[in-house]
C-alpha cells in the first residue's frame, strides 16, 4: 500500500494493525513523507523524504504570484506543476517477493 501523504499513514496504520494485518507479512507499505514517526514505527517504514522547507517556500512564491497578478491584471495559469527530487528511505516495510516464488513456497537459498 502506497499513503500518499503520511498524515493517511497515521490513520490508517492502527486500522490495519487493529485488523490483524501484518506489515510487511501480509502488506508492504510504503509512506510518501517523512515525518519523525515513521522510523520509529515498527517496523521501521520505507518512505520518501521530500524537501519540505523547498515546497513550502515554493508554495508561498506561487500565491505570493497569485496575489500579485490579481492586483495588475496579469493572467496566472490556474494549475501549477512543481516536481522536488525525493530520497528514498528504506524502511522493514517492504516484503521483497520473488518474481519465480510470488507465494513464498521456495526455500531461499544464498
Amino acid at each position: 500500500m502506497v499513503y500518499g501523504y503520511h498524515f493517511y499513514a497515521q490513520g490508517g496504520l492502527p486500522v490495519l494493525r487493529e485488523h490483524g494485518v501484518r506489515i510487511p507479512e501480509d502488506l508492504s507499505v510504503f509512506v510518501i513523507g517523512d515525518p519523525d514517526w515513521v522510523s520509529l514505527y515498527s517496523p521501521p517504514l520505507a518512505h520518501m523524504e521530500l524537501p519540505a522547507a523547498k515546497v513550502g517556500e515554493t508554495a508561498a512564491q506561487v500565491l505570493f504570484e497569485r496575489i500579485s497578478s490579481a492586483t495588475n491584471g496579469k493572467t496566472v495559469p490556474s494549475t501549477v506543476r512543481r516536481m522536488f527530487p525525493g530520497t528514498f528511505v528504506e524502511g522493514s516495510s517492504i516484503k521483497f517477493i520473488r518474481p519465480d516464488d510470488p507465494d513464498g513456497k521456495k526455500e531461499e537459498k544464498l
